[in-house]
């Protein structure tokens, strides 16, 4: 009996090695952004990243691409103006936020200017309202998922995802 279990956890040890080796190399083939994409399309990748930006006390991006990423959803145009506006506010407009995004003076006036159309008549292309933004929001986040690949917060999100895989392969 105890041969068998000492022979059941080698090859355990050996799957997850064969499968490390073979997430890791499809992950390294990916470009940074492709990366932060599949990391992003992850609930369980998603919080470690948003954990690990609180940590660094850089929680705007994180947040400001999830508003984003959920603006790009929505189909509703009033839901979609309702958005619109909590992130105009909230991460470039009223400077007393926490949560303001680094982002150039060219958006943040290209942004006030169609905001100030929206009020007036509405008459702005809601689809692309953002788009410069979260070109420059995805890039500052870029700059914390590369130090966040080199975590231990990231080493922990991988084994939890390895194990996770493995115990889903072991019952198949």
């Amino acid at each position: 009996m105890l041969l068998f279990s000492g022979g059941m956890c080698i090859i355990i040890i050996i799957k997850r090695w064969v499968f490390n080796k073979l997430q890791g190399n499809q992950d390294h083939t990916l470009s940074r952004a492709d990366q932060l994409q599949k990391l992003w399309s992850s609930e369980e990748g998603r919080l470690a990243l948003f954990k690990y930006c609180e940590a660094e006390f850089s929680v705007e991006n994180s947040k400001a691409y999830d508003d984003l990423c959920k603006y790009k959803d929505i189909k509703d145009r009033e839901e979609k103006l309702n958005l619109a506006k909590h992130v105009y506010t909230a991460y470039i407009h009223d400077k007393n936020s926490l949560l303001l995004v680094n982002a150039s003076q060219a958006c943040k006036a290209s942004l006030a200017e169609k905001m100030q159309k929206i009020a007036a008549n509405g008459e702005v292309d809601l689809d692309t309202l953002f788009d410069e933004l979260e070109v420059e929001v995805r890039s500052n986040l870029q700059d914390t998922f590369s130090r966040f690949l080199h975590s231990e917060a990231y080493a922990k999100y991988k084994r939890k995802r390895s194990s996770f895989a493995i115990e889903r392969a072991m019952k198949v």
